[in-house]
């Protein structure tokens, strides 16, 4: 191949590659990337706990404006009493796992309340939490577990005082009061930062996504280690990245969205219920499903939905935080990788796809196939080291571009001469044509005549020929000479 097909493959393949990497982020291959990354985080090389299957298993109970405008509920925000009501009905659908995470407004809890959350499995409720001091609070709450951790904890957002509940449920913060400090639950472009940790002194406790994740997955909270800066280790089943100041930072477009319905379901008996809803309505399936679901309630009326999405849509943070703890569950926390990593590596596939241009025709394809298998291995490893997602279609089709002219652009096979030297031409009739006409000493013949006959061959066989037709042009000139004595 010469430098003018190398030149033609970088404009080709670079213009493919170009092409595949703006659909990419366009969104059009979307579900290409969507497979890839499933079978990234499926694949055989995956340690830790098993995937959650399809959209996770988090069903986001939202509280809204309907709920108050037509009296559902004796109160708003909801009463001791209506949760007892809530709780009770929602026994009835046997969900694994239940969480309130905000704090129930309960003092003193009565039998009925009391006995209704005890009744569900892993049920998980909320402290109320503030970052300004003040009366009503009486340090850490027993049920509220201070967590072992390792580094700096000055950044992770303070609360000042804590105030406990009165329903022995496993807790952990709800949302902080911060005031003038802190952060809260924020939504940045594609990212989310998901508090999970808070400080209260010295002493790091967890936020109630934190509390349920490790209710779901069975982590005793003596097993669980923070490192600040670093992850949450709980135990050996998970491992939770986190920055400095405890959050969780989420990449929202790989992420699925949990299931929704409204909280008021759950004001009535199953029976009810059911007896309402169609045969194949969508919500009797999702009400069908609970036994293997994750309970989240939370506000969702026009005063909580103000964080936009990547795709312009808003939502409260309470289903944000549904979401990220359906992420938590699946414990794989993919992100993509860095511009200048995944430009640097499709430049990588690029010089790769001009190694594959100059192999032999028999060595284009299992030169492609080894080209291939190491891009779709540094990807895998990429994944495996930090976390992050490769996209490889541009990869991929410059690797192929350089296959395919590798068979189309024409080029000159060379073998090996029978005295061992490379760059003899294959087409041995020009060849030799050529030698019968020097080999005879034929005055007359060109240098022109001779390279045109051969080509364009390299310059070992081209003085080759030069020293023959000398030599036959000698022998030519020794023989005039004789003829005319």
């Amino acid at each position: 191949m010469s430098v003018r097909h190398t030149l033609v493959y970088l404009l080709l393949g670079g213009a493919v590659g170009l092409l595949l990497h703006r659909e990419q982020e366009r969104g059009t291959l979307a579900e290409l990337d969507g497979r890839h990354r499933d079978v990234l985080m499926r694949g055989p090389w995956q340690s830790g706990p098993p995937l959650v299957p399809g959209r996770g298993a988090v069903v986001f109970a939202g509280l809204d404006d309907k709920d108050r405008a037509d009296r559902v509920f004796e109160g708003w925000p909801l009463t001791p009493g209506d949760w007892q009501v809530v709780l009770q009905n929602l026994k009835g659908y046997e969900p694994r796992q239940v969480v309130v995470p905000m704090a129930m407004g309960v003092e003193r809890a009565g039998a009925g309340l009391e006995a209704a959350a005890l009744a569900l499995p892993r049920m998980t409720g909320a402290v109320a939490v503030s970052a300004v001091a003040g009366g009503g609070g009486k340090g850490i709450p027993g049920d509220l577990p201070v967590l072992r951790s390792e580094g700096a904890i000055e950044l992770i957002p303070e609360c000042r005082r804590i105030e406990g509940v009165a329903v022995p449920v496993a807790v952990g913060t709800g949302e902080i009061d911060l005031g003038v400090k802190g952060e809260r639950l924020a939504v940045s472009g594609p990212w989310c930062r998901v508090p999970l940790l808070a400080r209260y002194g010295e002493s790091v406790v967890p936020t109630v996504a934190l509390r349920a994740v490790l209710a779901w997955w069975d982590v005793p909270v003596e097993n669980v280690r923070v490192v600040p800066g670093e992850a949450i280790w709980c135990g050996e089943k998970l491992r939770i990245p986190i920055d400095a100041a405890g959050f969780l930072e989420l990449y929202l477009p790989f992420t699925e969205e949990p299931e929704v319905m409204n909280a008021d379901t759950f004001a009535l008996p199953r029976e009810q219920v059911e007896a309402a809803l169609p045969a194949g309505d969508p919500q009797r399936r999702l009400l069908g499903s609970m036994g293997d679901r994750l309970v989240w309630f939370g506000m969702n009326d026009a005063a909580s939905v103000v964080l936009r999405l990547p795709d312009g849509r808003q939502v409260s943070s309470g289903a944000l935080t549904a979401r990220a703890v359906a992420a938590m569950q699946s414990g794989r926390f993919l992100r993509p990788v860095g511009s200048r990593v995944q430009w640097g590596a499709e430049g990588m596939a690029l010089l790769a796809g001009v190694w594959v241009l100059h192999r032999r025709w028999r060595w284009v394809v299992p030169c492609w196939l080894v080209a291939v298998v190491g891009w779709i291995g540094a990807g895998v490893w990429i994944y495996r080291d930090r976390g992050e997602w490769q996209v490889c279609w541009a990869g991929l089709g410059m690797l192929t571009v350089a296959a395919v002219l590798a068979f189309l652009l024409p080029r000159r096979e060379r073998v090996a001469g029978r005295t061992g030297e490379a760059g003899v031409v294959k087409d041995e009739k020009v060849v030799g044509a050529v030698e019968e006409v020097v080999g005879e000493g034929e005055v007359g013949v060109e240098e022109s005549e001779v390279s045109g006959a051969v080509g364009a061959g390299n310059g070992m066989e081209r003085r080759r020929r030069r020293r023959r037709r000398e030599r036959g042009e000698r022998k030519a000139g020794v023989r005039a000479g004789t003829r005319r004595r």
